[in-house]
């Protein structure tokens, strides 16, 4: 497969100038296995505390996700979903890995310079600029009622190969890519046998991570939801006004439900001794949103009671978009704490996409304007956000408007 690719930055102020800096191109060239190669940039912003990390993220499916099916219709039908270079990957941990390269040394924060906030190495004092992919696996994986489901593998116990992924992150850091972004599986990292944890899957991991370190990539961790297994579901539902996704980020049992999900995942790559100072941000959803059509977005009367204890009159257009709005931070507040709990200096992000990205029939809304804001004007205490832009629909810098 060939595939031409330029690297591309955004940066913008609160004053909401911006200004994109097309890179030089990446250039154009056959994928060999195990180089996985997406485009995803991020700089930092002159805001107090917060960065964007705006990602233009190209899947490209040769290597990093490959399949033996002639089309998407065929895979999804056939359910057989093989990686292209499984033939050239062998069993491995991350303590037979050489580097000629210096480690992942130092974590890296955020700092206040002349110009602005800016990423920094607490080790070297140098200021470090992520420049990196997303890294994604596929299988078909069985959930906890007996079906399969097509979903994130790449720490799944049974597809897990640390060949591959180094494989992976030597060719991205040939490249001179400095980050990678990772997903969770909400099927796979909880436990089969009870409540908690599937400790293979936090095993794996772990040896990512060291991985990762030894190459010198830092770590975008990515959660989505909550796990299907071990204990993790809310037992209260949400109440009759609340639905779908929204009662996800409405509804208290889930965001205690959250909270104690990312608690318990650090806390148990900690007891597994994992580098966590290797990664880069925790982030806490995958493309947060809500939607138009289920309640109580979908009422248009009558008033609702959120999760931080405000009420909300549903016929008030302005209290709707308060709903989602206030929702998102005071969730990020209450989630961001199962992190910060375990590690005090770690960086906690979310994901969105633009506004600008759905159409008209599209029911995901992302109203984002308080939950990437400061906490001192009403904002989140998020440290980062990483905004997805989908070129081709519309320009960034319309979509970054």
């Amino acid at each position: 497969m060939l595939v031409s690719l330029a690297s591309r930055f955004v940066f913008c102020t609160k004053s909401r100038n911006c200004v994109v800096e097309v890179g030089p191109p990446i250039g154009t060239k056959e994928f060999k296995d195990g180089d996985a190669r997406l485009t995803t940039t991020c700089r930092s912003f002159p805001f107090r505390f917060l960065f964007f990390c705006v990602a233009v993220s190209v899947i490209l499916l040769c290597n990093v996700m490959a399949w033996t099916p002639a089309s998407r219709a065929d895979l999804f039908k056939a359910g057989d979903f093989v990686p292209s270079n499984r033939q050239h990957c062998v069993e491995a941990t991350s303590e037979g890995l050489r580097w000629e390269g210096a480690s992942a040394d130092g974590r890296i924060q955020i700092r206040q310079v002349k110009e602005g906030p800016q990423f920094y190495n607490t080790r070297t004092g140098t200021k470090f600029i992520p420049r990196g992919n997303n890294y994604i696996r596929l299988a078909r994986l069985q959930d906890p009622w007996g079906g399969h489901n097509f979903g994130h593998s790449l720490f799944d116990p049974i597809h897990y190969n640390a060949q591959c992924a180094q494989a992976a992150l030597s060719a991205m850091r040939s490249k001179g890519y400095n980050v990678v972004r990772v997903f969770v599986s909400e099927i796979s990292s909880g436990s089969q046998d009870g409540p908690g944890l599937n400790i293979d899957y936090m095993r794996n991991l772990a040896d990512f991570l060291r991985i990762a370190k030894k190459l010198n990539i830092r770590v975008i961790v990515v959660f989505w939801r909550l796990p299907r297994q071990g204990g993790y579901q809310p037992t209260i539902p949400p109440p009759t006004t609340m639905e779908g996704v929204n009662a996800y980020f409405l509804h208290q049992p889930f965001i205690d439900a959250k909270k104690r999900y990312v608690r318990d995942f650090l806390s148990e790559l900690k007891a597994q001794d994992a580098p966590l100072e290797v990664v880069l941000a925790w982030d806490l959803e995958n493309e947060a949103h809500f939607t138009d059509n289920k309640k109580p977005l979908a009422l248009v009367s009558g008033n609702i009671t959120i999760a931080n204890g405000k009420i909300f009159n549903m016929a008030n257009a302005n209290d709707r978009r308060r709903i989602v709005e206030e929702g998102l931070v005071y969730w990020a507040e209450q989630v961001s704490v199962g992190v910060k709990e375990i590690d005090p200096k770690a960086l906690v992000t979310m994901s969105f996409f633009s506004p600008a990205s759905v159409d008209g029939d599209d029911p995901r809304i992302t109203w984002t304007r308080k939950v990437i804001s400061d906490p001192e004007v009403g904002g989140s205490p998020l440290d980062l956000v990483d905004i997805h832009l989908y070129p081709g629909s519309i320009q960034i810098e319309d979509e970054l408007e």
